[in-house]
Order: C-alpha cells, then structure tokens, then sequence
C-alpha cells in the first residue's frame, strides 16, 4: 500500500516516460544546514553555508553576496517573483513580486492559493525572463501533520494539478525547472543534516528536446549548488563569484558526439576558471587552506587547460584521429576532479571548530563541576568561603573570554581548594562521581547523540542508592516505594522522548510526539482519548499542590498567590483545554475558523499566567494570621518578628501556612509554568509534566 506521499506526483513521471529527450530527474542534495533561507542562498549564490547560518534563517537580511538574480538584473532581465516572502525580505530584484507571509505553518493555503492565482495570468504575459513560484503547502503540511497524512496526499495532488498547467503554457524557449530545497523526516521537520532532510529532487524539462542520452534507469546525484553555474550559462550570464557548484554538463550537447564533448568540456572550463578565481582571492585575505592541496589542484587545472588547448589544435588538424575520445574523456574528468576536490576542500574548512573556544567551555563545565560539588556540601562551609568560591567562578568566566592561558591558571587551585573544603561522605562521592560522568559524556559524539537514555539510568541509579544507604527501617519501606514508582515514572518517560535523526533505526517516536491536529479524522477515538489524559494529567498536578496546600494550610489565605492559585490557574487551564478541543475538530472545519478563535485561548493564558507569576514574585508570603496584631511590618525578617510575639502575646495567634511559607509561592510559580509549558510543547507532552 503506497504512503500518502507517494506517487502524487503523476506528470513528472508522464513526461520521463513519454518525452524522455526534453526531460531529466535527478536526486538533488542540499548542504546542510537545511533551513529555508540558508537553502534560498545556496540557491542563488552556490556558495556552501555553515551551521551558524541557521542562527540567522529568523529576521533574514538581505543577501549581498554576488548572485544569479542580480546578474539577471544587471544584463536588463525581467524576474517575477511569487510566493514564500522570505525571498522579499532577501532579494530586491523582482521587476514583480506577489509575496505572501510565510512565518504560520499551521496554514497550508494562503500562499499556495496566492501563487495559482496569479501564476497563469503571469505565464501567459510573457514578459518576464525568469519566473520563481515558490509553493509552500507541502513543508508546512510536513511540520503540522508529518509526510504520512491524508493532507499531504491532497497537497501533492494539488501541486501536481499545478505542473499540469504549467507544462500547458510552455514554449520551445522555456525550461521548467522543479525542485526542492530540502527534504523532511518522518514527524516534517527539517534543518538538520540527516539524509531524510538533505535529499530533495530537481526535475527539468522543455518542449524542445535538450537531453541527447536521458537517464531513465540510474537516477544521479547532483548537489543543489550545481543549479546556480547551470542556469547562468543557459541564461547567458556570469556565474556569480562565489559558486562553488558544478555544471550540469547534461545541458550542453549536442547530436555529433566530439561536439558534444568539446561544448561540454568549455563549460566546465568556464565554470573552474570561475572558481579558481574565487580560490585565489580568498587565499588572499585567509591562510586557512591547505597550501599543498590547493596547489595540487592548480596544478591539476593548468593540466586541463593546456590538454584541452592541445586537443582543440589538433582536432582542427585531423577530427578523427585515433584515441580522440579517450582524450577527451580523461580530461573531463580532471575537470570534474578539480571542481568536485576545490568543493571537498572549501566544505571541510568552513566546517572546522575553533578549539580555543571549546577550550573556554570545557573549562566552564568544569568550573560548574565545581560549583556542585560545593553545593553538595554547603553545611560545612561559612558564608565567607560562599562568597569567595562564587567570586572566584565568576571571575574564571570572565578570564575564559578574555585569556584562555589566565582561565587555566585559576581553574587548577580553585578545584584543590574546594574539594579541601569538603566533606566526602560514600553519598556525596558518589553523587560527585556521577556528576562529573554525566557532563565527560558530552565529549563523546556517540553519547550526546543517546543522551537521554543515559541521563535516565543515571537518575535511577541515584535514586536506589540513595534509598539502600537509608539506615531509618521505619521510612525504609515507604521510601522504597516513592523510588520504585520514581523508577517506573522514569520508565514511563521514554515514550514522550523525541527522537533525534542521528539515533536512526535505535530510536521509533511514538504516537504520543503527535499533536492533536496532526492526527487524521479517522483516528477520532484516539484523539478524545487524548485530550481526555492530557486533560487529567494537567488536573491532577493543579489538583495535586492544592491539596498540599490544603493540607498544611496555606489555602485559607487570601494573599496575591494563593488568590491567583485559586482562581487564575483554573481559568489558563480551562483556556489550553478549549486550545486542545479546538483541535479535536475536523481538518476542514477547523481551517475554517477565523484565527482569533484559535490564537485567543493560549493568549489568554499567556497573560493570566505573567499576572500570577508577577503577584507571587511581588507578594510571595501565604500565610494567614487570624490574631489581631496592629499591624504587620514590611521586613524581610517577618518570620523572627512573629516568633518574638508569640513570647511577648498572652494570646498566641492562629498563623495558617506558616510552615510552608517558603515552598507555597515556589510551589505556586511552578504550576503557572507546568501550564504554560503544557501549552508551548502541546498536548502530547502534557502527560509527562503532569507526572
């Protein structure tokens, strides 16, 4: 049975099938990371990006490195543009532009609709040299219901209608050209560098045949970046300075076969003698290369240039003299050598670590160690060794920024000195041990990756310790059982945990990583059974703490926290409940509702909740004096006050909550984060912070 995006796509295979000559399908592989500006980027420019370009994929600026688009632009050429305003918010060259706000993933339809509005009416005007449509229907369906849903099935359907209409409108001169910027994992997203996100497809194709031998058993492997250089010279323009991509020497043929590989072979001399420019001003300004290889290289282009200058000269003399295309095939490939190690080469030094600076957080996490073990035993130290040992951290972050060298210095007598200060019970080694194990781990690629199932045998193991090292045999059975149900919520825990792509056929999310609107109307059962349990779990742990602070009295208080636990948490609760129930509607009546129907509720909670938070950070204490004292002052040592008069009042006072006066508002301020947390991860994580 074929997944819903399978086989949607019907006139791409169509056309390869029936007009193979006008058409190609290649895997088109994305650098990463994936994310879309950094996409668009590659796209226009065909330099490679790093990861700390994802850091910049939000508040985009505009691109001002040389460019495809303004090449266009400088040679009189005509762009109209539709579609994903992120490419506005990039490029100015647009002689017509119909953005549309990119930002809601919820919403499948506004942009898509605005492109088929206009895309046909703008085809047939023919007054335009290049024309980007960008859809973005299918990546926003991936993030809000995943691949493998009904939705993405009629999206694809759709974009299918669309190609239909296209390929209708085009002339002799015209190449359509459709891609993919990234791909996506099995829950939609993507950014990362997993093969499932990294590898989209290009399809091109014209009514005039341009292909003379299409592949149509073997599909290659091209890399985004090799667009750039392939359109510039069908476009007739300059390949912008920084493309590293190769050219796409399938476009360039023709029916005799030398010919083919001579035009072949003078583009791609074209396209090195671009990148060799770009290696040598680079060079210039940074000696980050390795001088060997880059002359290596060189030397292996100055060999291609000089053969093919050789080869040319002697065709001319005699076209078809022996081993001719046994020449000229060897120097393609020299061509591809250099186009292909040049890329290698430039991927490899952009991608390096700066190791000072991970120097500077090792030595941080170090410091952190520290300050743990400190913790640990803070009863045996006085308030003057406290403020040094927190003195000397702070200065040790200062150094780490300024002097690697002085960081080291200071890091060494600050351990010794706090580990002499300590007192090393079997519990507190033990603790120290598996504190200092937890954060070594982070230096292993291998256990980052598996983090979570570490960090998760490491609690258990505590937690047992900790209950076997109990010499009281009167609490011993009670706290067996508090750790045994400890364990198996720690258990329990695992099928709310997302899975990273690097964990691949070790890790299978669950249905519960799911949101509601993510799960098909066939699925209607399963959906109320979930909202009832997020329900519950979210009550139960309101519920839970006013019981407690029922308990021990605190909720016969009419203090600022406890009047906002009472009433306001109750309020935010009901409010993400309504959030939920919203989507335990049908897809196509909930993507009717007007937005602030859907936006009010958390909105709501949003305020509700920094009402509370504020009224218990600025009136913390819930306690309820019923004595009648004249007045009670404003001091931080109210506590001491009221016991001195207790001593002096013949009448002792009733003071409810006294004994929790300092857990009620932590208590408090928590359950306003449990709720808004319940509302920003969504329902299906709800269950684990209600244990």
């Amino acid at each position: 049975m074929a997944l819903p995006f399978q086989n949607r796509l019907g006139i791409i295979h169509e056309l390869l099938q029936k007009k193979g000559n006008n058409s190609q399908f290649y895997k088109f592989i994305a650098d990463p990371p994936t994310t879309t500006m950094q996409r668009l980027k590659a796209l226009t420019t065909g330099s490679l990006p790093t990861f700390v370009d994802a850091g910049a994929n939000f508040a985009s600026a505009k691109v001002l490195e040389d460019n495809i688009l303004r090449q266009m632009v400088k040679r009189g050429k005509n762009i109209t543009f539709m579609g994903d305003d992120t490419w506005v918010s990039l490029f100015d060259d647009f002689r017509k532009a119909f953005p549309y706000p990119s930002f809601n993933v919820k919403d499948l339809h506004t942009v898509d609709n605005g492109v088929i509005k206009h895309l046909i009416p703008e085809l047939k005007k023919r007054d335009w040299n290049l024309f980007i449509a960008h859809f973005l229907g299918v990546d926003h369906c991936g993030h809000r219901y995943g691949p493998n849903h009904p939705a993405m099935a009629a999206k694809l359907e759709q974009m299918d209608d669309v190609l239909r209409s296209i390929v209708g409108e085009l002339k002799n001169d015209t190449l359509l050209v459709v891609i993919g910027d990234h791909g996506m994992t099995a829950t939609g997203d993507h950014g990362g560098d997993s093969p499932e996100e990294v590898e989209a497809a290009a399809f091109f194709y014209s009514p005039k045949e341009m292909f003379e031998n299409p592949k149509k058993d073997k599909i290659e492997t091209i890399s985004q970046i090799d667009l750039v250089p392939t359109l510039s010279l069908l476009l007739d323009l300059p390949i912008p300075f920084s493309n590293l991509g190769t050219i796409l020497a399938d476009f360039f043929s023709s029916k005799s076969s030398i010919n083919s590989q001579l035009e072949r072979l003078k583009v791609l001399q074209i396209n090195s003698q671009q990148i060799s420019r770009y290696l040598q001003t680079y060079i210039k300004q940074s000696d980050e290369f390795n001088h060997r290889q880059y002359s290596e290289l060189e030397k292996l282009l100055e060999k291609c240039q000089k053969d093919l200058k050789e080869i040319i000269q002697r065709i001319k003399i005699d076209r078809k003299f022996e081993g001719v295309t046994k020449v000229l095939n060897e120097i393609e490939s020299n061509y591809k050598t250099y186009l292909h190690s040049t890329k290698e080469m430039c991927r490899l030094i952009w991608a390096k670590f700066d190791t000072d600076w991970m120097l500077s957080g090792g030595i941080l996490l170090l410091m952190n160690i520290v300050v743990f073990i400190f913790l640990l035993n803070l009863e045996e130290m006085d308030i003057k060794n406290i403020t040094s040992i927190f003195f000397v951290h702070f200065i040790v972050f200062i150094s780490c920024v300024i002097s690697n060298l002085l960081a080291s210095i200071i890091v060494g007598p600050t351990v010794i000195y706090t580990l002499t200060k300590c007192k090393m019970t079997n519990e507190n080694i033990l603790l120290c041990f598996f504190t200092i194990l937890f954060n070594i781990i982070h230096l292993s690629n291998s256990f980052v990756v598996h983090e979570d199932k570490i960090l998760q045998f490491l609690l258990t193991s505590i937690v047992w310790f900790m209950a076997y090292r109990t010499s009281a045999s009167s609490k011993k059975l009670h706290l067996l059982l508090v750790v045994f149900f400890f364990s198996i919520s720690i258990r329990i825990s695992r099928e709310f945990c997302a899975c990273r792509e690097e964990q691949g056929q070790d890790c299978t999310a669950t249905r519960w990583l799911k949101p509601l609107s993510s799960i098909s109307d066939n699925l209607s059962g399963y959906k109320q059974m979930r909202f009832l349990l997020s329900l519950s779990a979210i009550s139960t742990a309101s519920g839970g703490i006013s019981l407690w602070l029922k308990a021990v009295g605190s909720l016969n208080s009419f203090s600022p926290p406890i009047v906002s636990f009472k009433y306001i948490v109750p309020i935010c609760i009901l409010s993400n409940c309504v959030h939920w129930a919203l989507q335990l509607l049908p897809n196509n009546v909930y993507e009717k509702l007007d937005s602030w129907i859907i936006v009010a509720p958390p909105r709501l909670t949003y305020l509700l909740i920094t009402v509370s938070i504020l009224l218990t950070l600025i009136y913390p204490l819930c306690v309820m004096e019923i004595s009648k004292f004249n007045s009670i002052p404003q001091t931080n040592n109210l506590i001491p006050l009221i016991f001195e008069r207790l001593k002096t009042k013949k009448t002792p006072p009733i003071v409810f909550g006294l004994l929790t006066v300092y857990s009620s508002p932590i208590l408090i301020v928590l359950i306003c984060l449990t709720v808004t947390l319940s509302l920003l991860v969504g329902d299906s994580y709800t269950p684990s912070l209600g244990k």
